[in-house]
């Protein structure tokens, strides 16, 4: 009999990755700092998924922001990939896993009971 918290913990893993996929194609907002030391502020700026086609900086160039200490959407950027691989690489060695346990709990390998196994000459 395959174990029931195996899946629901597989159905959870599979619920989990739609939510991180979905999580990774809305786009980003960064906040830029801008400014000099003494009056230092930030800026907002909206930045295209990091999956999408439209984060390449050729078909949707970033806006110029005078003053800024690093170019805008660059961090979230690397920060949304890195997480996104992080959560679907332990999604794929949860399902991994969880699919081990169900396949080696199959009716095939409940032990024959000594009567049946003496009556088979086994």
């Amino acid at each position: 009999m395959r174990p029931r918290w195996a899946v629901i913990a597989l159905a959870v893993v599979v619920v989990w990755t739609l939510v991180v996929l979905f999580w990774a194609s809305q786009p980003l907002t960064d906040n830029v700092p801008v400014g000099t030391k003494d009056a230092p502020r930030s800026v907002a700026v909206s930045c295209p998924a990091p999956w999408s086609t439209d984060s390449a900086p050729t078909s949707n160039p970033m806006p110029n922001l005078e003053g800024a200490n690093r170019p805008p959407c660059t961090q979230v950027h690397r920060q949304a990939q890195l997480l996104l691989i992080f959560d679907l690489l332990v999604s794929v060695v949860g399902v991994v896993l969880l699919v081990r346990v169900l396949v080696r709990h199959t009716p095939d390998d409940e032990p024959v009971p000594p009567a049946a196994a003496a009556s088979a000459g086994v």
